[in-house]
């Protein structure tokens, strides 16, 4: 269930298409905030919420934002954007939005190697 909470708090976006990524911010001080996006930008694949590592909420995905994350999270050339990517499919995991077979497969076996990740899983990468 939603906990429905809420409080004002400045918010950055991740507007992702590809290899490119374009960051907008706002204020989210009511229910509803509309944020401009700059004029000319492609309709992204994804718009991932608390991109800067500091706000603090649940950022939901939709279906085809959370198919792309998932084939390209591991992609994503910044590392705090990486790491927000992981948390916030993680969170999608939690709120039932992607099962765990196809966050391993999808994301993290794709992303890591199967073999990085269950040498991971196992106790830690060996040199």
């Amino acid at each position: 269930p939603e906990r429905q909470l809420r409080w004002p708090q400045r918010v950055e976006f991740a507007l992702i298409s590809g290899d490119d990524v374009t960051l907008v911010g706002g204020d989210l001080s009511a229910e509803s905030v509309s944020i401009p996006l700059p004029a000319g930008l492609p309709v992204p694949e994804v718009i991932l919420g608390g991109s800067d590592g500091v706000s603090y909420g649940r950022f939901a995905l939709d279906s085809s934002g959370r198919q792309a994350l998932l084939r390209n999270a591991h992609q994503l050339r910044a590392p705090l954007l990486r790491a927000v990517a992981w948390q916030t499919l993680l969170e999608e995991l939690i709120a039932g939005g992607v099962a765990p077979a196809v966050l391993y497969l999808g994301g993290l076996a794709v992303g890591f190697g199967l073999a990085a990740l269950a040498d991971y899983l196992d106790g830690g990468f060996n040199d």
